[in-house]
């Protein structure tokens, strides 16, 4: 399906995870976060934020959509009115009301759409 995009496993061994979306497309991404082997992190006592700073040092939000949480995916999406074509870096941060932490972070590539 157009659009759709491949969800990353995440757990205590994840690095970088570097992404690329071309302008102007609906662009998403999904993560699966696991508390052990197959064992998927309820999500539902987290509050879950992410952002993008590009190489200008201009930071944008970034959606962050969490439909099931006892799943252990969030899915993040690029701003309604898009991201200009450039390198960000980017995080997704959890914060379980006693301590934030940042699980998940790389550069986000927006390269030129060539199709108008």
């Amino acid at each position: 399906m157009v659009g759709e995009a491949m969800s990353i496993t995440v757990d205590t061994t994840t690095q970088p995870v570097n992404l690329v979306w071309l302008e102007g497309d609906t662009q998403a991404q999904t993560f699966r976060f696991l508390n052990g082997p197959d064992t998927p992190w309820d999500l539902s006592s987290v509050f879950i934020s992410a952002e993008a700073r590009s190489t200008l040092g201009v930071t944008t939000a970034l959606t962050v959509q969490v439909d099931d949480p006892a799943s252990g995916e969030l899915t993040i999406h690029a701003p309604l009115q898009g991201l200009d074509p450039d390198v960000y870096d980017y995080d997704i941060q959890f914060n379980d009301g006693h301590r934030t932490a940042t699980y998940i972070r790389g550069r986000l590539q927006v390269r030129k759409d060539v199709t108008p």
